[in-house]
C-alpha cells in the first residue's frame, strides 16, 4: 500500500496489481475448471495455456514497470542535446 494514494498520487505497484488482476480475471473460469477436476497445482502450472498466461503477465508487468523510467531517460537525453 502506498501512503500517497490518498492524495491521488499512485505508486507503480498499483499498475502491476491491476495488470495481475486483469490477467487472472480472464482465465479464472479455466482455473476453476482445473480445480473442479481435481488437477494438481503442479499440472495446472505446467499446462501450455496457463504457462503462456504466466509469461504474458511477467512480460506485461516488466513492460509496464519500465515505461516511465525509460520515457524519462529518453526525454532527458533528447532535451539535453
Amino acid at each position: 500500500y502506498c501512503k500517497f494514494a490518498i492524495f491521488g498520487i499512485f505508486c507503480p505497484d498499483f499498475r502491476l496489481i491491476i495488470l495481475l488482476l486483469a490477467y487472472s480475471g480472464t482465465c479464472i473460469a479455466m482455473l476453476m475448471t482445473f480445480m473442479a477436476q481435481g488437477t494438481p497445482v503442479y499440472n495446472i502450472l505446467n499446462n501450455n495455456i496457463v504457462a503462456a498466461e504466466i509469461i504474458n503477465t511477467i512480460a506485461g508487468s516488466f513492460g509496464l514497470a519500465m515505461t516511465a523510467p525509460l520515457t524519462a531517460v529518453i526525454a532527458g537525453t533528447v532535451l539535453a542535446e
